[in-house]
């Protein structure tokens, strides 16, 4: 087994003139839940589309489960899941008939969870895949993917849409994965609340490049906004830390976020300060740190931070 299930090197993708996907290094553990972030134009669909086989890096290479996805053979594929925003199915289709059609493609199929989600995501006996709602489309792209019990599950945006029930549906059956340490889940979602309770790491690109990319525990714990009332010169503070935003918006107030924050750095930083009461250190949920890392101007800034995955 491959310790990498997504590995990307340098990967660049341009239409025309635009980079998208700029020079992007990742690599994605094996068995971990990885939530992929960005804000609308980052270039995650690309970067997914990428991953899946749908579309051509213009340089740079990207490997899923230790090989090129435009080079998977027959077997490989099947190991790989795969929902979009826009996959769709033929419209006479019913959920029974694509059932039957995954189920014969799949050789780890899972007859009793493909049964369960029928009646969880209330599917049974329903109609052709044209007159479900969009809801209900995405449910049953939801099912079969999670079905195939594939070993690396890429996933974009899959709640968007979904009812209360459907997402803790969904939810659950991510945190069983997670729970069973062999299997990757790579999932991209605007529904931070969920990606907190589902996910072990977190990758954010933004404008196509890699901001942050780890631990979700470790990232919270070590990226902090320092409110310093003070006005203090950027290049001190880089001294202590490693500065991903910095501004200033008073004449007695500087406003840094660091992706490095320790005690200790902080008793050091403090010692050049004239006051120890000047420095107030603030901490983030994920949806403060989203926001934090994607607003105000895009910065080269990048950070990853790693540690053993958890399951509780």
């Amino acid at each position: 087994m491959t310790p990498w299930a997504i590995e990307t090197l340098h990967l660049t993708k341009r239409f025309g003139r635009k980079t998208v996907v700029n020079d992007l290094s990742l690599h994605i553990p094996t068995g971990s839940v990885t939530g992929f972030l960005g804000p609308n134009g980052a270039g995650k669909t690309t970067l997914i589309r990428m991953l899946a086989g749908h579309l051509h890096a213009t340089s740079g290479t990207a490997l899923t489960l230790g090989s090129d996805p435009w080079q998977h053979e027959t077997a490989l594929r099947q190991r790989v899941g795969y929902v979009s925003q826009s996959m769709s199915l033929p419209g006479w289709m019913t959920a029974a008939q694509a059932i039957a059609m995954q189920q014969r493609l799949s050789p780890r199929w899972d007859r009793k969870l493909a049964d369960d989600l029928l009646d969880e995501f209330a599917l049974r006996n329903s109609g052709p895949f044209r007159k479900l709602s969009g809801g209900q489309q995405r449910k049953l792209m939801i099912l079969l993917a999670l079905a195939q019990r594939p070993d690396l599950l890429i996933l974009d945006e899959p709640a968007a849409g979904l009812d209360v029930e459907a997402r803790q549906t969904f939810l659950n059956q991510i945190l069983d994965i997670a729970c069973d340490g062999q299997r990757t889940v790579f999932l991209s979602s605007h529904l931070l609340s969920d990606l907190e309770r589902m996910v072990d790491r977190i990758t954010l690109i933004r404008t196509g490049r890699l901001v942050v990319d780890g631990d979700l525990e470790t990232l919270k714990s070590g990226i902090r906004k320092l409110q310093i009332l003070a006005d203090v010169p950027e290049p001190l503070l880089r001294e202590h830390f490693h500065v991903l935003t910095f501004h200033q918006p008073a004449l007695t107030e500087t406003i840094a976020t660091v992706s490095d924050f320790e005690d200790a750095r902080a008793e050091r930083f403090m010692a050049t300060l004239p006051d120890r009461e000047l420095l107030r250190v603030h901490s983030f949920n994920l949806e403060q740190l989203y926001l934090e890392l994607t607003s105000g101007p895009a910065s080269p800034a990048q950070t990853s931070l790693e540690r053993e995955p958890a399951c509780s």
